[in-house]
Parts: structure tokens; sequence; C-alpha cells
């Protein structure tokens, strides 16, 4: 999180905030599955293959976690990978990241009794709460999260989890409209 991005990011080692955002966005692609990791294993034992996302935020206006979520999605979706002969040497053929599903975070606030989907930055600074729900192509919820102090009750939570599968199912349509 860079100062360009908001003059409330500060340059230097990650915040506590940038923390829980690569943790959050990180839970939703491990936990749904997306990679098919064991598609990445080169040589058993020896040799397997590492993937990164770096996201750098260009412009702060709220919901940094479904922003960043969604284009990690959309990077790995669009992602080659040197095909390797094998000796595990790179050939001058590419292929597609082995990606098997879509995770797509859902991140509601609590601002006194009313939940908001997808906050702008002026709700985020209000909010009382805040939860983000992952859920895969199947409509499984594949991680989940809490923010700050405030708390949520069991209607509120399952409103949230069943919006999440409703609202990541036309984000993720719209993923693959635009990687495809």
């Amino acid at each position: 999180l860079i100062p360009m991005a908001s003059p409330n990011f500060e340059a230097g080692p990650p915040r506590e905030d940038a923390v829980e955002l690569a943790r959050v966005v990180d839970r939703g692609i491990r936990e749904s599955q997306v990679i098919d990791t064991k598609a990445l294993c080169v040589k058993e034992g020896e040799l397997v293959r590492l993937v990164f996302v770096d996201l750098h935020i260009l412009d702060y206006d709220g919901n940094l976690i479904d922003a960043c979520g969604i284009a990690a999605m959309a990077a790995l979706a669009t992602s080659k990978m040197p095909v390797l002969d094998e000796n595990g040497t790179p050939t001058e053929e590419y292929t597609d990241l082995p990606i098997k599903d879509y995770a797509v975070p859902c991140t509601f606030v609590k601002l006194e009794d009313v939940l908001l989907l997808d906050p702008s930055l002026d709700e985020e600074k209000a909010l009382d709460s805040r939860i983000t729900v992952a859920t895969d192509q199947e409509g499984h919820v594949c991680a989940m999260q809490k923010g700050d102090t405030g708390g949520f009750t069991l209607d509120e939570i399952m409103w949230a989890v069943r919006l999440s599968k409703v609202k990541g199912e036309e984000i993720r349509a719209k993923i693959k409209e635009a990687t495809q």
C-alpha cells in the first residue's frame, strides 16, 4: 500500500492493514484450491513451481479486499508459465496456469443495524464491523474474515453468506468473460 494510493498510506514495511489484506486474499485463493497445485509439481520431491501474486494499489477508495481478490483471480486466470522439459529447463513454449476454480470475496460492513456490501471509503471509515465471505464456483464458503471490533448476529452472518453466493457468481461470470 503505497502513499500514491492514499495519503493514509506510508512508505516502508507493510503495516497491519496491508498484512491483513494479503492474508485474506491469500486465504480465499488457497482454501478454494483455485490452483491445481499437483500440476505445479515438476519432479516429485525435487522440483515444484511457485506462484506469487503482487498487487500494487494505485488509488484507494474503499473495499480493497474485494478489489484485490478479484484482481488476483483475473491475474491468475490469464497467467502463462513456460513449459519445462524433463530436466526442468524452460522451453520456448508457454501454457496456462492450472486454474480449476475462481474464488470471489464479498465484503460487508455493519453501520449500526445495516449491512452494506462493497463499502466505499466513507462507509469504511464509519463502520462498526466488517466481514468478508469468499465463495467458490460451487457456492461453497471457502474463507471468511471478520474485522474491526463490532459484532454480527447469526442472522446477519447467514444473510451475508447467502448474498455472497449470489454476488460471487455474478462477479465470477464477469471475471470469466474478461479473461477468456
